[in-house]
């Protein structure tokens, strides 16, 4: 086989690649997959392609080593304020496609509202 011929037919096979994968994005794509934002207190997003069938914990924690956080120390809340889960998947947390999850830092404490000198026990 000469290499022109060898040549045209290395293009041939990555037009049809090429093709083939232009048709699979226009018939849907791959619908395991699905685009999440990560959204955090200082506006800095992270954007994550992920499948629908694994757990958001390999998610969480590439964000958290990224961004030096510890995973325990942060929670993460899907676009209608419910908490997601580690040990859950994007299907079953509810997740679609462009979703957008919040990432706050976990806050302890507080006594509620100040006792006026009225109500004051002693």
């Amino acid at each position: 086989m000469s290499s022109c011929m060898k040549l045209s037919t290395i293009v041939v096979e990555r037009m049809d690649v090429t093709i083939r994968r232009w048709l699979h994005a226009e018939a849907g794509g791959d619908v395991s997959l699905i685009n999440i934002t990560v959204h955090n207190q200082t506006a800095a997003d992270a954007f994550f392609r992920v499948r629908r069938d694994v757990k958001l914990e390999r998610m969480i924690n590439m964000y958290c080593g990224k961004h030096s956080l510890n995973p325990k120390a942060v929670v993460f809340m899907d676009p209608y304020g419910r908490y997601i889960q580690a040990d859950q998947t994007p299907a079953e947390a509810g997740l679609e496609d462009g979703d957008t999850i919040d990432i706050h830092l976990h806050q302890l404490g507080g006594t509620g509202a100040p006792l006026h000198a009225s109500q004051s026990s002693a």
